[in-house]
Formats: structure tokens, C-alpha cells, sequence
């Protein structure tokens, strides 16, 4: 009998016998035996909910089916982070995701090895195969250079997927989503007030006086987005779709990028997903060159897969508003998280930088007027 290991709480609970019960568990020979295992810290300060490690496992015998490298992602050991992962349920998510959708997205993304929650705690882990991908600073300067081509390919893709469940009736259960017509969406829009104060000694060194009393404004806009938004068309989303979640082939062939943390999986506006995409993609510089093709791009593949009755027009409407609520969430995922280290300056500046670029560029801010 296959026994199923307890959910460690630390990365320092990762034994060799804990991971031999966890390969196991997922579906490895059951003569499979971890004699060591070399635990690094990985993508440190990318996640908001987890820590991350690196596992390279040593075998008992060279079988040449079992990985040689596994991706450990556990609930954060950071109080503030512990507590956000645990009252979103966002390892109970993302596991779910894995176990019932994750073929289904038309997407690369890595295969879950192992992946259990606690239902009680909403503690998890998640073993996940490593992808060669790189983030796009990581990319050698040629391979940057592709921005339109991966972009091209990423958002048909996201088109694909939204126009496969567009409507939200042919979605499998989904209990364990967010729901744009829960309560609760998008509560964390009612911290931007505190959240702002945070950042605001940070912003005076980067921003006009017209833009942070623009992103004062927005103290207050749940309650003038929530309508709208669920009256928009509800299709499955991953919900936390920014450029930090994607890594980039590092050569020019597809898959081009490969699409990680499915833990805020949503039914809710296709458009949410496109909007925090884009707003941290397309850098200040080139918002008036490249959103509105990448919209419309978007809009030709959703039309092709199949979506009738969404024109462009009502997009571009429905996008102003999600891109105010965007850069709403990015304040407080900025402002209220404890990330630490010399280059937080330079992160505010660039990700509410493009985000406000962005909402300039289809006259967002008039909405809040």
C-alpha cells in the first residue's frame, strides 16, 4: 500500500524519505528510493505565497524515468506571505487545478509529480518537473529582441484557452476557483489605500504629482468595478497572469514560454488575464507602440476560436476598466508584502510605471471621474 506523506512546513522537512513517499505517492515505480536529496533555494523573492527550492535527487538505482530535477514549491515561512497563501487557499488551487484542468490549457506548463493540501490548514506542496526556461532579462540579447513573436504566440494562446470555456457553462467543477460573482472578489482592491500609503514614500521619487493623486483616486474602486465586471463574459482564467509567472524558451522555437503558478485559477473576464499581461509586459516606452495590437490581436483569436457577439469595441471598454483594476492589485501586491532587498525601488518603479502607462493609454483614469 502506497502511503501518502505528511505536507512538510519547511523546506528543511524535504528528507530523501520523505521525498521517496512523495514519488510514490505520484505515480513512481513503487521500488523507487530517494538515497539523498540536495535542497536549493530557487527563484528566491518571486513568490507572494511560497518558497521555493530546487531538489536534485539522488537514486538507489539509475532508473531512467524518475527526474532528475523537481521543483518544491511549500507555503511561505514569511508571516505576512503565510498568511495571504492560507486565506486565498492558494496551494489547495493550484493542486486542484493540476489534478483536473491542467491538460486541458493550451499552454507549456510543468507537469505536477506530486502535489497534496491539507483542506483544514490550506498548507500544500507541489512537486513540479523543471522547465529550461529563463526569464526574459535572462535571455541573451538577440533572443530579447523576439518580444512580438513570443508575445504573439502567448496571447493566442490565452485567446485559445478563454474562447475554449468562454461562457463558463463547459468548465468541469470549479468549486475551488475564484469567482468574479463571489463576495469577496477582488477584496484586496479594499486595501489600497493602506497599501498606497505603503508605497508612497517610494513613489515620490519616481512619479508625477498628477499620477499618484490619479493613483489616490483609485482608493474606493471595487465598488465601481464589481458591476461592470460581472457583466462582462465569464471564461476560465489563471487569474495572476503577469510577466513573473513566464519563462521564455530560451531558443526561438516553440513552446516559446512556458506558464507557471496556476494558484488564483478564475471564472471570470478573459479580460483580466489580458490586462495584468500586459501590464507589466509592455515596458512605458513602447505602450503607445505595442497595447492596442496586442488587444486586437487578442480579439482576432478569440473570434477565430470561435466567440461571436464580443466585438473590439466593447474589449477595449471592458479592458480600460481592468486595467485600472490591475493596477489596483499590483499597488497592493506592492505595498502590503514583505519583499525585501536593494532593488524594490527599482521594481515599483517599473511595474506601476508600465501599469499606469497603460491605463493612460486608453483614457482609464476618466472612469474614475
Amino acid at each position: 500500500m502506497i502511503h501518502t506523506p505528511s505536507i512538510p512546513m519547511s523546506l528543511g522537512e524535504v528528507t530523501a524519505e520523505w521525498l521517496t513517499e512523495a514519488l510514490r505517492s505520484g505515480g513512481s515505480p513503487a521500488n523507487t528510493r530517494v538515497t539523498s536529496v540536495d535542497v536549493q533555494p530557487f527563484a528566491v523573492g518571486r513568490s507572494r505565497t511560497g518558497e521555493i527550492a530546487l531538489l536534485t535527487p539522488v537514486y538507489e538505482t539509475g532508473d531512467a524515468g524518475l527526474p532528475n530535477e523537481i521543483i518544491a514549491k511549500i507555503v511561505s515561512q514569511s508571516d505576512a506571505n503565510r498568511q495571504n497563501a492560507v486565506e486565498m487557499s492558494a496551494f489547495p488551487r493550484e493542486v486542484q487545478f493540476y489534478r483536473s484542468m491542467a491538460s486541458e490549457v493550451p499552454f507549456a506548463i510543468p507537469r505536477m509529480i506530486y502535489g497534496d493540501f491539507d483542506p483544514a490548514t490550506r498548507d500544500g506542496i507541489l512537486l513540479l518537473n523543471r522547465v529550461d526556461g529563463a526569464t526574459r532579462d535572462e535571455l541573451t540579447p538577440e533572443r530579447q529582441t523576439e518580444i512580438e513573436a513570443d508575445v504573439t504566440e502567448l496571447l493566442t494562446n490565452l485567446a485559445r484557452m478563454h474562447a475554449r470555456w468562454w461562457g463558463g457553462d463547459s468548465l468541469p467543477e470549479t468549486g475551488f476557483m475564484l469567482n468574479v460573482r463571489d463576495e469577496h472578489f477582488g477584496h484586496v482592491l479594499n486595501g489600497h489605500e493602506a497599501s498606497l500609503a505603503n508605497l508612497k514614500p517610494l513613489l515620490e521619487k519616481s512619479f508625477s504629482v498628477d499620477v499618484i493623486r490619479n493613483l489616490e483616486r483609485l482608493t474606493g474602486y471595487r465598488e465601481k468595478f464589481l458591476p461592470v465586471a460581472r457583466d462582462m463574459p465569464r471564461t476560465f482564467c489563471h487569474g495572476d497572469f503577469h510577466a513573473q509567472n513566464i519563462l521564455w524558451n530560451r531558443e526561438s522555437k516553440s513552446p516559446r514560454a512556458w506558464v507557471l503558478d496556476w494558484q488564483m485559477v478564475t471564472l471570470g473576464p478573459g479580460v483580466l488575464d489580458l490586462s495584468t499581461y500586459l501590464a507589466i509586459a509592455i515596458q512605458k516606452q513602447r505602450t503607445s507602440e505595442l497595447l492596442l495590437p496586442a488587444i486586437k490581436s487578442y480579439h482576432r483569436e478569440l473570434t477565430a476560436n470561435g466567440v461571436q457577439g464580443y466585438g473590439l469595441t466593447q474589449l477595449i471598454e471592458d479592458y480600460r476598466h481592468a486595467a485600472l483594476a490591475t493596477l489596483g492589485v499590483m499597488v497592493f501586491a506592492l505595498g502590503s508584502l514583505e519583499f525585501i532587498g536593494p532593488a524594490f525601488d527599482a521594481i515599483v518603479s517599473e511595474v506601476i510605471g508600465n501599469a499606469v502607462a497603460g491605463v493612460e493609454a486608453v483614457n482609464g483614469f476618466a472612469l474614475l471621474s
